[in-house]
């Protein structure tokens, strides 16, 4: 009889050292620095909202008061070292593996040992039979298995962009980031009606009309718009700007903060598997590819 033998479970500072989450933690510092310049930016004084009360007094839009100058290269630099750390990570990851157990790539191999982020099957290979030939073989399986030719769309797969923003920046000058409004956000105003209906009302909520169509932000842009039904004296609205930062990728405007939010899922579970053979939610090993033929 056959018995099962356990996954092997690696840990970090043990088994090999902490740099590959230590280049993680870093990423995900300087994705706080970006957060917080950007919402620090859209609390500022001079990039709140006007307000233009209609003819017949029913309705309100709100406006750009005045487009403050965004620093939107410091943001590119700072989410450009946000993917450079993410990417590094990886990498660090992968010269691990390498290294596991002693081991030692062949001298040829030293310098070209990466993170693979292989598109098909064939540069799998030759990644596996190439600079990766010194990773265990159920760590190479591992590895394998969280390949974004697994899933389709291959090529709009979230390590793939991530390999891509960061030859971006490092071989074509910058990643840049744009500023527009954000879509659909949700409004936070106060108004007071005339003819006896004199108590303000506050409403936090979606809005009925959001006017916002994504493009640069300018002032005297629209917003978004609240429908009374009775007569306007008074309305203004202090909630911060609704910034949304996004990155052109090959002709697809991404979000930059859903991008990273979706990458730190994917580390997660990258992570996950090459420690544990297992991905999050799933107890089992990874043991449904073979890494090559």
């Amino acid at each position: 009889m056959i018995e099962a033998v356990a996954p092997r479970i690696l840990r970090p500072g043990e088994d090999y050292s902490l740099w590959p989450n230590m280049k993680w933690a870093r990423a995900r510092q300087l994705t706080s620095e970006l957060f917080h310049s950007v919402n620090v930016q859209s609390a500022s004084s001079r990039a709140g909202l006007d307000v233009e009360i209609s003819d017949d007094k029913l309705s309100a839009t709100f406006l750009v008061r005045e487009a403050a100058s965004m620093p939107t290269h410091e943001w590119s630099l700072l989410f450009a070292d946000v993917i450079h750390n993410y990417r590094a990570a990886l990498d660090a990851l992968a010269w691990e593996m390498a290294h596991l157990d002693g081991k030692r790539p062949r001298p040829q191999d030293e310098t070209r040992i990466y993170f693979p982020i292989c598109t098909s099957k064939t540069q799998w290979e030759k990644q596996a039979k190439g600079p990766l030939s010194s990773v265990p073989s159920d760590i190479l399986r591992r590895l394998y298995s969280v390949q974004p030719f697994h899933a389709e769309p291959v090529e709009q797969g979230i390590l793939v962009s991530l390999h891509r923003l960061d030859i971006a920046d490092k071989h074509k000058g910058q990643v840049e980031a744009s500023v527009s409004v954000r879509e659909r956000a949700t409004t936070h105003s106060s108004f007071r009606l005339e003819e006896g209906h004199s108590n303000t009302v506050h409403e936090s909520r979606p809005p009925e009309e959001w006017l916002s169509d994504g493009s640069p932000l300018r002032p005297g842009q629209p917003v978004f718009r609240i429908n009374t039904g009775s007569p306007i004296a008074w309305a203004e609205s202090h909630m911060p700007l609704p910034l949304k930062l996004t990155v052109e990728l090959e002709g697809r405007e991404i979000e930059i903060f859903s991008l990273i939010d979706t990458l730190e899922k994917q580390f997660a579970a990258v992570f996950q598997v090459v420690n544990s053979g297992s991905f999050p939610g799933q107890p089992g090993l990874v043991v449904d590819h073979e890494p090559y033929r």
